[in-house]
This record gives structure tokens, sequence and C-alpha cells, in this order.
């Protein structure tokens, strides 16, 4: 009995490691370049791409756009490890307002002001 609940076991554990390895497979998009001026394009180029949709929505941050001018001035001196970096979190936080905004899109006002 001992042996069943062990291969049990086994064979469970290898479902749930060969789906965790998929996942990490599944969630990078392209390889990354290799070259550090490359990957600071790539991750401008989404960094864009991510803006525009946040404008269609009405849902920019305030600071966001600081973070590119940042990420073109450390690509301008050089340093593309912090250029990309920037770029990067300029897309997460462009791609998180647009989310805020999709998800406050009908709430309207408050009970209290009306």
């Amino acid at each position: 009995m001992t042996k069943i609940v062990w291969l049990a076991a086994l064979f469970t554990l290898g479902l749930v490691l060969s789906g965790c390895a998929q996942q990490e497979t599944k969630s990078s998009d392209a390889p990354a370049p290799s070259d550090p001026a490359a990957a600071y394009e790539v991750a401008m180029a989404n960094a864009n791409a991510a803006q525009q949709k946040a404008a269609s929505a009405g849902g920019e941050w305030r600071d966001t756009g600081k973070l590119m001018e940042k990420a073109q001035e450390a690509a301008k001196a050089g340093d593309y490890a912090a250029a990309k970096a920037l770029a990067d979190k300029a897309a997460f936080q462009y791609k998180t307002g647009y989310e805020q905004a999709q998800s406050q899109k009908n709430v309207g006002n408050p009970r209290y002001l009306y």
C-alpha cells in the first residue's frame, strides 16, 4: 500500500514540476537580445506601445513620462542596463495605468457627492 502512495506522490510531483517548467517558457515572449543596446531598444519599443495603449484609455500616470526621459538619457550616456531597467519600469506603470483606467471606467462618483 505504501508503494502506491509513494508512486502517486512521485507522479503528482512530476506533473507539478513539468507544469512549472512549461509555465516559464510561456512567460517569455521572445529571447532577450544579447546586445545591451538592442535589449534597450526592445524595452523602449514595448514601453512606447504600452504608453499609447494607456493614453487611449486615459490611464497615463503623472510621473511615468519622466521615467521614459531618464531611460533615454541613460541610453545616450551609454548605460544601457539602467536605460532598459527604466524603460521596463515605465512599461509596467503604463500597463498598470491602463488596467486601472479600465477597472474604473464606469464606476462613477461615490453616493455622498450627489
